[in-house]
């Protein structure tokens, strides 16, 4: 009876020890997943940050706004739906960002306000931004959103809740009043995202992306502390580590290490050379004009294939050149 009864209890214990691992192997590998994004997705989404979001690289005054306290949330003259749905969307977007999201019953204690206005026509949209500067960059720290939107009556519920999920969810990183370049590269054209719309104001006839889960990636990267060294390190691995440095400087800054970089090479191969080939002697004159002839015009020839390959982007189109390019060259 004893042995039955401790075979009983052992049995119990073991399969309880079994499940604790489950879970904890469960837990870790779910953690791991990072989105359950594969190697080529991931590339892929880091492209799309790299050109929606950083334009013209790491620009001495921009960097990609956001929130850096709570945001709380408030629908005006909006119907419960609304709020339901918007409340449904605050769930997808707490866990993402280290900000608490959340949805506050009064507009005096919101700093996201979204406010319908009835109209008979077509859709307006008045898109209000405070923000202040945070480490040295321009209006990227957003203190209060606002957004106030016309829909006509006859908007059909789908196309009021893409409006809606579109504007909580990209108002989480834009900034309405400064000017900021888009790239409208073929890549991005080609991406289905919530965070590239084929058009800037809200229009009935847009298709707007649903909240994917890429796009849940892009809003983690965006709020993520280490979002330049990460970004950073896709661009060396993707790019090379020249269009990296023309990715982090100003373009004078990179035109100087170019130069400098040349003047090095060419001093380096002079030192190198000088005693076999540019002042060596032979018994015969003409060998040593057709040597020096021959070094001078291979060290040009590289010379200038190196500065082709030291190309200075311009920050303004930075990606209108692709990866594999760039590599090959």
């Amino acid at each position: 009876m004893c042995l039955t009864m401790n075979f009983l209890i052992f049995t119990v214990m073991k399969k309880q020890l079994l499940a604790i691992i489950f879970l904890i192997c469960w837990s870790n590998s779910f953690s791991q997943t990072d989105f359950n994004l594969t190697e080529k997705e991931k590339d892929t989404a880091w492209e799309f940050i790299a050109q929606r979001f950083f334009p013209r690289g790491f620009d001495e005054f921009y960097h990609p706004a956001k929130f850096y306290s709570a945001v709380n949330y408030h629908i005006i003259d909006g119907t419960p739906e609304d709020i339901l749905f918007l409340t449904n969307i605050i769930k997808k977007i707490d866990p993402l960002i280290p900000c608490k999201v959340s949805y506050v019953p009064k507009a005096e204690d919101a700093n996201f306000i979204i406010e319908f206005i009835k109209s008979k026509s077509i859709i307006l949209n008045f898109h209000q931004t405070k923000a202040n500067n945070k480490d040295g960059y321009y209006n990227n720290a957003i203190k209060k959103q606002n957004y106030r939107l016309a829909i006509p009556k006859e908007t059909t519920e789908l196309k009021r809740q893409q409006i809606l999920q579109y504007v909580a969810v990209t108002g989480l990183t834009d900034v309405s009043n400064r000017n900021v370049p888009y790239v409208h590269s073929n890549f991005l054209q080609q991406q289905k995202s919530i965070f590239y719309p084929r058009k800037y104001k809200l229009n009935l006839k847009e298709d707007y992306p649903t909240f994917q889960p890429i796009d849940k990636f892009y809003l983690s990267k965006l709020y993520d502390s280490e979002l330049d060294e990460e970004l950073g390190d896709y661009i060396k691995s993707s790019y090379g580590y020249w269009f990296y440095l023309n990715f982090k400087l100003d373009e004078n800054l990179v035109g100087l290490v170019k130069w400098l970089t040349l003047f090095l090479i060419f001093l380096f191969i002079m030192g190198v050379a000088f005693k076999p080939i540019i002042i060596k002697q032979h018994k015969r004159r003409w060998i040593n004009y057709m040597a020096n002839g021959i070094f001078a015009g291979s060290l040009t020839l590289l010379l200038f294939f190196i500065s082709i390959y030291l190309k200075v982007y311009d920050t303004n189109s930075l990606f209108n050149v692709s990866p594999l390019l760039v590599i090959v060259l």
